[in-house]
């Protein structure tokens, strides 16, 4: 079971709609541009039973390089993070049992 891309999403989406590929791929691409323009304005997005966008500030901090010891200064950044919503969660692993 490999990964799902963003091509299998466009051939879904085309399947599921009737749309051509054209036109799914536009939407797919659309609806990803959405969220990286929301996100660099300042934004967070929120879809319902599915879960959170937003932008997580990360203060300085000193790390350690896990292969030599040697430590690190990471200076102030940003980081993209998503959250998924309960019902997403409970969804999502509803379809695994025992691991």
């Amino acid at each position: 079971m490999g990964n799902i891309i963003k091509k299998d999403l466009v051939e879904a989406l085309s399947l599921k709609t009737g749309l051509t590929y054209t036109q799914s791929k536009y939407i797919v691409n659309y609806f990803f541009d959405a969220i990286k323009d929301a996100l660099k304005e300042g934004r967070p997005i929120e879809i319902r039973d599915f879960g959170r966008f937003k932008l997580k500030y990360k203060e300085p901090a000193v790390k350690r390089n896990p292969r030599t010891g040697e430590k690190i200064e990471v200076g102030k950044r940003v980081a993209p993070v998503f959250k998924a919503s309960k019902s997403f969660i409970q969804y999502a692993t509803s379809k695994i049992k025992g691991g």
